[in-house]
C-alpha cells in the first residue's frame, strides 16, 4: 500500500497522479488476465502429462517426470519474479530522502568531512574549507544514486552505533554511566558515574545552546564501539534533522578510524563543519538548499528519526 503510493508518485512528475493510478491498474488487469490464461494452460498440459505417467510409471519413482517439469516450471517462474522486481525497483529515480539513501548520498561528503575534522587543526579552517562547487561535486541527482540490495538488508539486520532522535529517559541512562562529560566552557570531567544537573545544562547550553539538537556519545572500550545519540528539541524541523544526520555520521566515522584525536575535539570540530555545510553564504548556498535545487524532495524526510523531542531551559538554576 505504502510503497505502491510511494512508486506511483515517483511516475506521476506532473502532478497526474490519478492519471498513473488509472494507467497502472488497466495495465496490471491486462497482466493478470494473460497470466490466468497462460496458468490454466499450463495446468491443462501438466495433468495431461500425469495422466501419462499413470500409465507407463514403473517401479518406485522417488520423482515422475511431471513433477520433476512442475518443479523445473515454478523455480524458474519464480527466478524470473525476483529478477523482474529487483530490476524494476533498481530503475526507480525515488526523490525522497530515507536514512539508506541518505547514507549513499552523503557518503563522499561524510568521508571527506571526516578528512578534515582529523587532519585541520584550526576550527575556522576547517569551517572554511567547504566551497560551494566543491560541495556541488559531492552531492548527487537521484537518477545518480545507486543503493546496493546487500547493504540495505545489513542495515535492516544490524541496528548501528547511530541512535537519531532518543527519549529523555535514554538521555537519562546514557549521562549515569561512567563516560566523559565535556562542560560548555571547554574543560573535560571524566570518569562522573552520574551527570549533574548543572554539568548536562552546562553541556546543552554551550556547545548546542543554539541547535535544535544535542549529540550524546557513550563511550565503549574503543573509540569505533562508541555510540552516538541525537536527541531532537521541540520545535525541530527538517533541516534539523538532516543537520543532526549528517552531525551524527561525520562524528560516527571520526571515531570509527580511531584516531587519537580527543572526544572533544571532534565533537567540536564535527560539529564547526556541519554548520559551515548549512549555513547560507553571501550566494545562498547550503547543502538544503543544494539538495533541492538538484531534484531532491527535502520537504519530505525519512531518515529514521523517532516522533520524540524533549525541551530544556539553558538558564542555571
Amino acid at each position: 500500500g505504502a510503497t505502491k503510493g510511494n512508486i506511483t508518485d515517483h511516475f506521476a512528475t506532473s502532478g497526474n497522479r490519478a492519471d498513473v493510478n488509472a494507467k497502472e491498474n488497466t495495465q496490471e488487469t491486462l497482466v493478470s488476465l494473460m497470466g490466468m490464461l497462460m496458468g490454466i494452460g499450463l495446468a491443462k498440459w501438466l495433468h495431461y502429462l500425469e495422466k501419462k505417467d499413470d500409465v507407463s510409471v514403473q517401479g518406485d519413482k522417488l520423482m515422475t517426470e511431471t513433477q520433476l517439469i512442475s518443479w523445473t516450471i515454478f523455480l524458474i517462474l519464480t527466478a524470473i519474479h525476483i529478477w523482474a522486481n529487483y530490476v524494476g525497483i533498481q530503475k526507480l529515480q525515488l526523490r525522497t530522502l530515507n536514512g539508506a539513501r541518505a547514507k549513499v548520498l552523503l557518503h563522499q561528503i561524510v568521508e571527506n568531512c571526516s578528512d578534515w575534522v582529523i587532519d585541520v587543526t584550526d576550527d575556522d579552517d576547517a569551517a572554511k574549507i567547504l566551497t560551494r562547487g566543491r560541495c556541488e561535486k559531492m552531492l548527487h541527482a537521484p537518477r545518480q544514486i545507486k543503493e546496493s540490495l546487500w547493504t540495505s538488508l545489513l542495515g535492516m539486520l544490524r541496528k548501528g552505533n547511530i541512535h537519531l532522535g532518543i527519549r529523555l529517559r535514554n538521555v537519562a541512562k546514557i549521562t549515569s554511566r561512567p563516560t566523559s562529560i565535556h562542560r560548555g566552557d571547554g574543560s573535560e570531567r571524566v570518569g562522573q558515574n552520574k551527570l549533574s544537573s548543572s554539568l548536562l545544562q552546562s553541556y546543552l547550553g554551550g556547545e548546542f545552546g543554539h541547535e535544535n539538537y544535542v549529540i550524546l556519545v557513550e563511550e565503549k572500550s574503543t573509540k569505533s564501539q562508541s555510540t552516538v545519540s541525537v536527541v531532537m528539541k521541540v520545535g525541530a524541523g527538517d533541516v534539523d534533522e538532516l543537520k543532526a544526520f549528517v552531525h551524527a555520521h561525520i562524528l560516527h566515522r571520526c571515531m570509527e578510524r580511531a584516531t587519537d584525536v580527543s572526544q572533544l575535539q571532534l565533537l567540536r570540530r564535527s560539529h564547526k563543519i556541519t554548520e559551515s555545510l548549512f549555513e547560507r553564504d553571501k550566494n545562498g548556498f547550503n547543502v538544503y538548499s543544494i539538495l533541492s535545487r538538484i531534484g531532491w524532495d527535502v520537504s519530505r524526510l525519512y531518515l529514521g528519526f523517532s516522533p520524540w523531542r524533549c525541551e530544556w531551559d539553558n538558564k542555571d538554576d
